[in-house]
């Protein structure tokens, strides 16, 4: 072992909003505006 730590995993959770009749509601689009934000929104579109 080089004391290095490797990446080994990732993990995308999906949430969904309740409305007050307990169904799904809309939300507003998440709007990526940084670089690794853009990264990670790119990746989970992958799943």
């Amino acid at each position: 072992m080089n004391g290095e730590v490797p990446h080994t995993s990732s993990v995308y959770l999906a949430f969904v909003a309740l409305g007050t009749d307990g169904g799904p509601t809309p939300v507003p689009a998440l709007i990526a505006e940084t670089d690794e934000e853009k990264k990670i929104c790119r990746g989970s579109k992958q799943i």
